[in-house]
């Protein structure tokens, strides 16, 4: 069959010789010409293949249509993360190589401007972890589905490298914008103690080695990870305040117990802040002072230079772990009291300040918080007595 070949100014519709497909062409300003295939399942191929040349010459006129380039998926993100990790904190790192890892598997050797939507879309629904897994941290969990969270950063991270890659000219679109995840099911809120349940768990620890951790806890509401990274001089007896710039994270670059020690900057911006101490807070840091003493003076040579408020035995951080097996034998010592988590503690404590009558924003201030608005729809708990309180407060109120 001889070629049929329809000229236009920038590009041209012409049915392939070998096997009669129809096409149409452009050629770009560069020089490059670029060509696309009607499908064979078209029932008018030269029709639908005149129409493409119009949809091209519109999208070569745009600046739409992109060269085509070698860059896989797997290249481009390897080039991203160069860029992106700059500055960032070990924890962010290693996130994000998780999230490529998990691109990569399905979708690393698809070059950019092959990559649709539909095929983001299906890994979206469908993805799992690699079979191969690169990272020896996830290989236990191979072959299982990636939990809503893995897919929701993994996601993140792609838009933003394709959004990238469209303002370097490597694609013309972000195909991974449309792209959506099955909804998330409702995270758990916190749980709060009662006044009576939180005195009952002091009261069960009294003496323990970690029991002035807890109390200040209780006492201020600051996150475990701050209150482990405390140290004695972030304490200012004189102007009664506490200053909270540091928090011990749960992982760093590396392995083994450096990585688990990791102190760095606070959460957020306002995570950084110093607030006013009770009478009660001040006594727990002067308990926890004289039992960091007493430490030091037990351990005699073998103590560690170091100025921890709630320092281990011979005076060097806790790590998280540690933390968190003593407070799951703390929780065995009051088996009346419901079992939570270290940060329930800041519910606890933001509950019953905020029941107190102390302000939402001054609550938020003390605790860190970017608005009140998140201590008060995160954190706020609402005890079952205050629906009695509030029954004697609306009696007579018309």
């Amino acid at each position: 069959m001889p070629i049929q070949r329809s000229k236009r100014k920038l590009g041209s519709v012409f049915q392939r010789k070998q096997d009669g497909r129809w096409a149409a062409a452009v050629s770009l300003p560069n020089g490059k010409r670029i060509t696309r295939y009607v499908s064979p399942a078209e029932p008018n191929p030269e029709r639908a293949a005149h129409a493409l040349l119009a949809k091209l010459i519109t999208e070569a006129e745009q600046g739409e249509i992109v060269p085509p380039s070698q860059m896989t998926l797997e290249k481009w993100l390897a080039e991203y993360l160069r860029r992106a990790n700059r500055g960032k904190a070990p924890a962010t790192v290693k996130d994000r190589e998780y999230s490529a890892s998990y691109l990569n598997a399905a979708m690393g050797s698809t070059r950019l401007e092959r990559l649709t939507s539909q095929q983001i879309q299906r890994w979206a629904d469908t993805a799992v972890h690699p079979t191969r897994e690169a990272l020896k941290a996830h290989r236990k969990y191979e072959g299982q589905p990636l939990s809503q969270r893995a897919k929701q950063k993994a996601l993140q991270m792609l838009r933003s490298a394709l959004t990238e890659a469209v303002g370097l000219g490597h694609i013309p679109r972000n195909p991974a914008l449309p792209v959506k995840l099955e909804r998330r099911a409702s995270k758990p809120k916190g749980v709060a103690w009662t006044p009576a349940q939180a005195q009952a768990f002091l009261l069960a620890n009294e003496g323990t080695s970690l029991a002035p951790l807890w109390k200040l806890a209780l006492q201020t509401g600051a996150r475990l990870g701050e209150l482990l990274a405390l140290q004695a001089s972030d304490y200012d007896p004189d102007r009664r305040i506490l200053r909270i710039e540091r928090t011990l994270k749960y992982g760093g670059e590396g392995a083994g117990k450096a990585a688990r020690r990791t102190v760095g900057a606070p959460k957020t911006e306002r995570a950084n802040r110093s607030f006013p101490l009770s009478p009660d807070a001040q006594e727990t840091i002067e308990a926890a002072l004289a039992r960091r003493e007493a430490l030091r003076t037990k351990a005699g040579p073998a103590w560690m230079a170091g100025d921890w408020l709630f320092p281990a035995e011979t005076g060097q951080l806790i790590p998280h772990g540690n933390a968190h097996r003593a407070w799951r034998e703390a929780l065995k010592r009051a088996p009346d009291v419901p079992v939570v988590r270290p940060h329930d503690l800041r519910h606890t404590f933001i509950s019953l300040a905020l029941r107190r009558g102390v302000k939402p924003e001054v609550v938020a201030r003390m605790v860190g918080h970017s608005s009140p608005l998140i201590t008060m729809r995160i954190y706020r708990q609402v005890f079952e007595d205050e629906f009695e309180d509030a029954r004697e407060m609306i009696t007579g109120l018309v």
